[in-house]
């Protein structure tokens, strides 16, 4: 119910409609009262659901167009529109995987570094680190990896978990590499604006 709509009153000396006026709201949303869905109708809903769930899994990168399209095409399904999709694919935590905006934007207050490890021989642990940030998706959305490899071992060393690409994660990442490991000579990384801040 809209959040003025309760104001509204069968009993006041002020009719209904000049309330509703005064409040800002509907009157049709006043009077409207939700009707339960029918057999038919769940039993519709109920298949519409596991043919969008069919199709994400066989197709995880189709968004609520496509999968209209498929259900249209493939199934038959004709009574459902991509706002009804996309309704239903939210209900069921359903996204669509695809890349998401890149990882290594430059923050452009800083100043670029050059790459010092070209040609260089790297034949001991704690010589040089490699960090970067992936994307990752999971069951209602993603997340964001931020992981720290040695380049002689090719071990895994530290790593964090983010639903964001703020700097706090690396930083995070760093830290516990950093007191399992010992310091390294050289951690490399790209210029993306985690990398480049003064927290980092």
């Amino acid at each position: 119910m809209n959040g003025r709509l309760w104001l509204v009153s069968r009993n006041e000396e002020l009719p209904i409609k000049r309330q509703c006026e005064l409040l800002g709201v509907s009157r049709s949303s006043f009077y409207y009262e939700p009707r339960e869905p029918s057999s038919e109708e769940r039993e519709l809903e109920e298949l519409i659901k596991r043919r969008i769930d069919y199709w994400h899994t066989k197709y995880c990168w189709m968004g609520a167009r496509k999968l209209v399209d498929k259900l249209r095409a493939d199934d038959g399904i004709l009574g459902i529109g991509r706002q009804l999709a996309r309704r239903y694919m939210r209900e069921m935590g359903i996204y669509a995987v695809y890349p998401k905006p890149r990882t290594s934007i430059l923050d452009k207050g800083h100043k670029k570094f050059p790459y010092l490890l070209r040609g260089m021989d790297i034949w001991l642990p704690n010589q040089v680190w490699a960090i970067d940030i992936t994307y990752i998706p999971v069951k209602h959305g993603h997340m964001y990896l931020a992981a720290i490899i040695d380049w002689h071992s090719r071990y895994l060393i530290g790593w964090e978990l983010s639903s964001t690409l703020e700097t706090a994660p690396v930083l995070e990442a760093v830290r516990s590499a950093l007191k399992k490991h010992g310091t390294p000579a050289i951690i490399n990384s790209d210029q993306g604006s985690q990398f480049t801040s003064s927290e980092y």
